[in-house]
């Protein structure tokens, strides 16, 4: 089985890509970092948890990446993915705000 890290800014494009990933079978994520992107990062956070929780996979770790892009300003695209990022389709899916204390890129060079 092939070892992954997901690297995602969770709208409805990266939730497709999750389920995909853990369901099939065929990867084993070793943990997602969230970044900012479709949606703030605090909305990628809860988002990325909200999907996992609906699968039934919450032992998989989510690590906050980057808050802002390095070289220009934040875009989100609320006008595709919705004020939160996978168009208010989890907002019954209550999830923990407790976060592992590894920044992302860490957790990408110690994999």
């Amino acid at each position: 089985m092939k070892k992954v890290i997901l690297d995602v800014d969770t709208g409805i494009d990266d939730a497709m890509s999750i389920l995909l990933a853990v369901e099939s079978g065929r990867m084993d994520v070793l943990g997602i970092t969230a970044v900012n992107g479709n949606v703030p990062v605090n909305f990628v956070m809860k988002n990325t948890k909200k999907i996992l929780k609906l699968i039934g996979n919450e032992d998989i770790q989510v690590y906050r990446g980057a808050s802002e892009p390095l070289l220009r300003e934040s875009h989100h695209e609320y006008s595709v993915h919705g004020k939160d990022g996978i168009g208010d389709a989890l907002n019954h899916v209550e999830v923990s705000q407790d976060e592992p204390s590894t920044f992302a890129p860490n957790l990408l060079l110690s994999k």
